[in-house]
């Protein structure tokens, strides 16, 4: 990112990488927090004077994601108000954390090729953790058996 953004004061406002999915989850925690609205019932484009508005890329579509994962965003926006930096932060934070429990997962069950292969893929850490994304379904380190 830093290379994409140099020293401008208009990075915070671009997605990580060009993703817009987080900003989505953002968005949808934020009409929870901030409006008090159902996000599986309303969609971001009622909020169009919302901060995150210009960045959010599902205008029209309802959310998604589970009530856990929905309840998680409206706290990080609660605290994060209407900081971007901040959000984005927090959801990079879950996303690294989910990996690194699937490390930990993997290293619990001694699975060294594929604990190895984990940690060291660049894909993880850049277009996971960079992006703020988290896995909708569980990645395959992390799959019950």
């Amino acid at each position: 990112m830093a290379d994409r953004c140099g020293a401008r004061p208009d990075c915070r406002r671009e997605g990580p990488i060009a993703s817009h999915d987080l900003w989505s989850y953002a968005f949808y925690g934020r009409m929870l927090s901030e409006y008090g609205v159902d996000p599986y019932n309303s969609v971001p484009a009622m909020f169009p004077h919302d901060v995150v508005y210009p960045v959010v890329g599902w205008r029209h579509t309802p959310a998604g994601y589970g009530p856990l994962f929905t309840a998680f965003s409206a706290l990080l926006t609660w605290i994060a108000g209407d900081s971007l930096p901040v959000l984005r932060i927090g959801f990079q934070l879950l996303a690294a954390s989910a990996v690194l429990w699937c490390l930990w997962v993997l290293a619990r069950g001694r699975h060294v090729a594929a604990l190895t292969l984990v940690a060291l893929q660049p894909f993880v850490w850049i277009s996971l953790v960079s992006r703020g994304t988290t896995m909708r379904s569980s990645p395959p380190c992390c799959s019950p058996r």
